[in-house]
């Protein structure tokens, strides 16, 4: 039997490092950052179809899709 991917939500998601090294056992169905330039790199990366720019001030609980994992990465400054 083939079970599906865990799928992942990734908040602080940067430049998508994390999401990075999980993506060959995860699906990532929700990731933000307020960051423009971390959050080009991510888009560049890993697509824009789960991505939320901006901050997560303005971020709603019933906004995000639930997920297996839920990973907060910590607010770095560049």
């Amino acid at each position: 039997m083939i079970f599906p991917a865990p799928s992942f939500v990734d908040f602080f998601a940067g430049s998508g490092l994390v999401t990075q090294g999980v993506r060959h056992a995860c699906e990532p169905v929700w990731s933000n950052d307020i960051c423009a330039k971390k959050a080009a790199i991510y888009l560049a990366n890993h697509g824009d179809g789960h991505f939320h720019p901006g901050s997560i001030e303005h971020v709603r609980g019933a906004e995000i899709p639930k997920g297996d994992i839920v990973w907060a990465s910590f607010p770095c400054q560049a």
